[in-house]
């Protein structure tokens, strides 16, 4: 039997936030040394936080994929750049905004109140990744937007997302692209490297950020975002990161083969 014992380093740490995906799984493959590690920091009274830029799905559904990985996991431990959003629009007392994105953000759009409209009533224009995105949907973003009153939020501006076949289009590659017929960027990016995102994480907890730490696969979304939000954080080469020079310009406070060097672990 192994006996898992948290480093020193990594005791001072009450609230661990993680990327999913390089982190937890690989498209819909658990990492075991991830989810082993994650039950291990629960026995030890840590608290677990998940949080994705991925907003082509709802905190519901990504629940469902933690279940098929092994790990039960409640709505309140996860965050989506779509749950994120719905969550500003209300606070900034936005009630009707069109849309460019997926079934994540629909969803958490309806559970909070927020109305989808698509005429020049809507007060702002909400855009993530969209796989069924066609040239007329950019065309009315970048009609609606030309009315400067409008506010263009964004769920995240990740050129890329990963696929079985290599990288694909993200979020960011659709933005660009109403950006620059819009002649205008975005007012607001919900997702990380953001530190909007984040804030709402420790907000919500009311935790100490000093006793936080992010643990994400990516230096421009994860480790940039913990930088961004004065966060200390672990870039675990398990995704799309597979090796770290200290000559890049984006720095983690600890670098990470897999969770399992956060304990020391002996057979007993």
């Amino acid at each position: 039997m192994k006996k898992y014992i948290i480093r020193e380093k990594f005791r001072k740490y009450d609230l661990f936030i993680l990327d999913c995906d390089g982190v937890i799984w690989k498209g819909n493959e658990p990492i075991l040394s991830a989810i082993n590690s994650i039950n291990e920091l629960r026995k030890n009274d840590k608290k677990v936080v998940f949080l994705t830029n991925n907003s082509s799905l709802s905190r519901e559904s990504y629940k469902k994929k933690f279940q098929k990985m092994g790990l039960k996991v409640s709505l309140n431990e996860i965050y989506t750049s779509s749950y994120a959003t719905a969550l500003f629009l209300k606070k900034n007392g936005i009630k009707k905004v069109f849309v460019i994105g997926e079934e994540g953000i629909y969803e958490e759009l309806e559970k909070i109140g927020v109305n989808i409209g698509y005429d020049s009533t809507v007060q702002a224009v909400v855009v993530g990744i969209d796989r069924e995105i066609s040239y007329w949907k950019i065309a009315h973003a970048c009609r609606l937007l030309r009315d400067k009153n409008k506010l263009f939020i964004v769920t995240n501006i990740d050129p890329t997302v990963p696929s079985p076949s290599g990288e694909m289009p993200g979020a960011g590659s659709i933005i660009s692209s109403i950006s620059v017929c819009a002649n205008r960027k975005p007012d607001i990016n919900i997702g990380k490297p953001s530190k909007e995102i984040f804030n709402l994480v420790i907000s919500s907890y009311k935790a100490d950020p000093k006793k936080v730490l992010v643990i994400g696969d990516r230096l421009e979304t994860d480790i940039l975002g913990a930088n961004n939000a004065n966060l200390d954080s672990a870039l675990v080469l398990t995704g799309v990161t597979k090796t770290y020079s200290d000559k890049n310009e984006i720095k983690p406070k600890y670098i990470l083969k897999n969770l399992y060097e956060i304990f020391k672990i002996s057979k007993t």
